[in-house]
């Protein structure tokens, strides 16, 4: 059949007549309802996924009544990206980075279609591309609400499914909102700018209008769809052996068919009982008498259709797909080879609609799906079609989120979140974070990059780094902020910390005078001292009872003996130690150091008193001298009236200096900062967020995993994050810490290129307790980039949600964000001959100069 174009008037080529309520009713008394899908992301499912996706649409397929049209219609249409400029220089940088860059979005409507086997078999001349007169008839209310009914559960069986959500289109969707055009006009204008309603040159395989062209490709004929042959899911290596992915089956039409066009599906689902006894009647036909070979060959796979009918429970349907593809004049012979070579991956020979183009665009007008043609729809098995449609899209923002990164196929920012907004959506219930990434993975560029936009976003920032990786970031957070806030701190002999750890000392007893457990204060001082000093035989029970005794009583004493709004020092516990506390329990000594009596008045613990041998008080107060007022470290703890280290937004800790001295001063100063970060954690109002880079093996010890598990576990109550940030795959494995305190309170989980790591992730995957797909995701990361954009990939996982996404920065957030300290050393000479980080990352940009200039100085 060929159709014959002539000039008519669009008004009567159009299928539909009106919308009311969010009923589109057709010219043809048809009407038809409609949603919007949400439906999985991209690499997001597994293959048993894929299956639950099809099994929902199957399962609400069979509900409906006789002679529904189901129609799947995916528009695929190029946008601009747009950002959004609030003055923050890193932040406008990034959005400045990304203006106008071109992808593709994605969204798919479902459309439900009450009609008659008279009206949805219709012979194709009659279609509305030959032009449509209104029906004598419309549906009667009890059959409009039996239909609304079965549509309800329709959508209700579909959503049914975790990984499928819907949307109902009203009227409003349907007609626009003032200006706006809605889902009609902008699928008559293929989605351009401005509705297009006049002006189309309609012919048998094009359709056009002003500078677009229009084609189509139809998959719909038998020989090229053999039943039983369809798979629901396509295995994507992305040439490599390393993992394996899981796409629909559809996919080569969706999401990797990079050209605008929409991909209409319909399934016309017929009464059963009608169908089989049409076939039957027509194997008979076949076989009386004499005919053709061919008539018999056809007549026995007509038979064998109908024994797997009966046998398997199958659903027969009508069904027919095509793609229809928008292009500029002179851009066909492109389009076509793409859907040509999207066609081939799935097995199928590209037919080009060449003889009834109109008829399949007319029919994709929502509300129109009954006008595609009896000629156009085959007889199939209802599963087997189903796995045909569309069932992914792009990665998508998560509403309200602070956080952005990029979609790793399509390179344009998206949001997501790892605090509040997360947590409200249920993706964790803690904002706990755990990131590993091997050396030279990009671990301290990730972590700028996320703690830029954290501070952008308005929370507090605390980071204690060993290497200077937040130096540049810092630097600039200082200079936009007029100095409120970037305060970074460095040890050194002449600049040490200083700290007080009695800081709400005044809460640390019960109404009985008993030191309090629950109290982070007590925590943290009683892990200093158990830290400071272990007895021979390590701290028991007993004598850890006797050191909590020990610490309730001086706090008892501080509160008389010190004065109102000043704090006791930790010389103040030293000297209490000494001439309150070991007079009690060490023994009085003659010249030769013979015992001559014990104490008169023994210190009593629990009813009996403590004799030398239960607690070495002796040794204690040597061990702890070099922290008193005479001591070594006299620094450390003795300030009555500390700063407030936190006053800043972004404070940032460098402790590599500490880390070349004294162990046992560096894991004490490591314990000290986060003591301090904790009250802050407790007293500051907002969002906090504090970063332990590293430095977090100099307290992953046994005797101080009661301070971190405390503060893992009680940070969400406080609005809080606590993240570790590592490289080494051995300190997380060989860290009992790191698994009980912080792997097991923390939700989100952040790995960069594992590449490294691939011969031993077994290893890693037990210890996460990663499932074979978010194995293949992680492993997939660093493959198949586009050569046309500079980034790295990241896996983030929050419980059950996960993704790969895409990190590219601007070049000015590269320079700010480099951590090697002799690469960025010649930036932050310039910045001094400059008097700003901003203008001397500016000047590099401007003038195009990378740290690769001075490469070959530093060499």
């Amino acid at each position: 059949m060929e159709t014959v174009g002539t000039k008519r008037d669009l008004y009567w080529l159009m299928p539909i007549m009106a919308v009311e309520d969010g009923v589109v009713i057709s010219k043809r008394g048809e009407v038809t309802v409609g949603w919007e899908l949400s439906l999985p992301v991209v690499y997001g499912l597994t293959e048993e996924g894929y299956d639950e996706v099809v099994n929902a649409f199957v399962n609400a397929a069979v509900l409906l009544p006789p002679w529904t049209m189901i129609h799947r219609q995916d528009v695929f249409t190029y946008d601009r990206w747009k950002g959004e400029y609030d003055g923050r220089y890193l932040s406008d940088c990034f959005n400045a980075h990304f203006e106008g860059r071109r992808f593709l979005a994605h969204r798919q409507f479902l459309y439900l279609t009450m009609s008659t086997k008279g009206s949805a078999l219709k012979a194709n001349s009659q279609t509305a591309a030959f032009g449509i007169r209104f029906s004598a008839g419309f549906p009667d209310q009890e059959a409009m609400r039996t239909f609304l009914n079965k549509a309800e559960e329709f959508i209700t069986v579909l959503t049914g499914c975790p990984y499928v959500k819907a949307r109902p289109l009203a009227s409003e969707d349907y007609e626009g909102v003032g200006i706006e055009p809605g889902l009609v006009d902008s699928y008559m204008s293929v989605w351009q700018d401005g509705p297009l309603r006049s002006d189309y040159v309609l012919s048998p395989e094009k359709v056009r209008m002003f500078d677009k062209t229009l084609l189509g490709f139809k998959i719909s004929e038998a020989e090229v769809m053999n039943f039983g042959e369809v798979s629901d899911v396509a295995h994507v290596g992305d040439g490599s052996s390393v993992y394996d992915l899981c796409l629909s089956f559809g996919s080569a039409l969706g999401v990797r068919l990079d050209c605008e066009h929409v991909v209409n599906q319909y399934i016309l689902i017929p009464n059963q009982q009608d169908v089989l006894r049409d076939l039957d009647r027509k194997k008979k036909r076949m076989t009386s008498g004499r005919k053709q070979a061919e008539n018999r060959v056809n007549a026995d796979d007509i038979s064998g259709f109908i024994d797997a009918v009966h046998r398997d429970g199958l659903t027969t349907c009508f069904h027919h797909m095509n793609v229809l593809a928008w292009c500029e004049l002179g851009q066909e012979l492109d389009v076509k080879g793409r859907i040509s070579s999207a066609l081939s991956t799935m097995g199928i020979n590209a037919t080009q609609s060449l003889n009834d183009l109109p008829s399949l665009f007319f029919a994709g007008v929502p509300g129109g799906a009954c006008e595609i043609g009896k000629d156009n729809l085959m007889l199939q098995e209802l599963t087997s079609m189903v796995c045909m449609g569309l069932n992914e899209t792009f990665e998508r923002d998560v509403p309200g989120g602070l956080v952005q990164v990029s979609d790793r196929m399509r390179n344009v920012p998206l949001r997501i979140d790892l605090g509040r907004r997360a947590r409200a959506l249920r993706y964790i219930d803690n904002y706990n974070v755990f990131l590993l990434g091997p050396s030279g993975s990009g671990k301290s560029f990730f972590t700028n990059y996320l703690l830029q936009q954290c501070y952008d976003a308005g929370e507090h920032i605390f980071v204690i780094d060993v290497g200077d990786s937040y130096e540049g970031l810092c630097q600039i957070v200082n200079e936009t902020s007029g100095g409120r806030d970037g305060i970074y701190m460095t040890w050194d002999v002449d600049h040490p910390f200083s700290f007080n750890p009695f800081i709400g000392y005044e809460t640390w007893l019960d109404r009985q005078g008993n030191i309090r457990q629950d109290e982070s204060g007590v925590t943290f001082f009683i892990s200093f001292l158990t830290t400071a000093w272990k007895p021979e035989s390590g701290w028991r029970s007993e004598n850890l009872s006797i050191l909590e005794r020990i610490l309730g009583d001086f706090v008892q004493w501080a509160l008389v003996n010190v004065p109102a709004g000043e704090l006791p020092v930790f010389n103040d516990f030293f000297l209490f130690l000494v001439n309150e506390i070991a007079p009690r329990i060490m023994p009085v000594l003659d010249e030769q150091g013979n015992v001559v009596r014990l104490p008169a008045d023994p210190y009593i613990v629990g009813k009996l008193p403590v004799r030398p041998g239960d607690f070495d008080v002796g040794r204690f107060i040597r061990s702890l001298s070099s922290y008193s007022s005479e001591g070594s470290y006299a620094f450390l703890l003795n300030d009555r009236h500390p700063k407030d280290l936190f006053a800043s937004r972004f404070t940032v800790f460098e402790v590599r200096k500490l880390s070349e001295g004294n162990p046992l001063f560096y894991s004490l100063c490591v314990l000290c900062i986060m003591n301090a970060f904790d009250l802050k954690m407790r007293n500051a109002s907002g969002f906090k967020r504090m970063v332990v880079d590293e430095a977090w093996k100099a307290i992953a010890n046994e005797t101080m995993a009661p301070y971190l598990r405390e503060i893992w576990k009680t940070s969400r109550k406080h609005s809080c994050s606590a993240m570790v940030v590592t490289q080494e795959l051995d300190d997380v494995i060989s860290s009992e810490v790191i698994k009980e305190a912080i792997l097991t309170n923390s939700d989100i989980k952040i790995l960069l290129n594992q590449e490294k790591n691939a011969n031993r992730f077994g290893q890693l995957e037990s210890l996460l307790g990663l499932g074979e797909h978010q194995k293949n995701l992680i492993l997939s990361m660093g493959h198949a980039h586009n050569p046309a954009y500079f980034y790295t990939d990241v896996y983030i996982g929050m419980n059950n949600r996960y993704n790969v996404y895409a990190i590219e920065a601007s070049k000015q957030q590269a320079l700010a964000f480099e951590s090697e300290k002799e690469k960025k050393a010649p930036l932050l000479e310039r910045a001094r001959e400059l008097g700003s980080i901003r203008d001397a990352i500016d000047d590099w940009v401007r003038r195009g100069i990378t740290f690769d200039d001075f490469k070959n100085k530093v060499e």
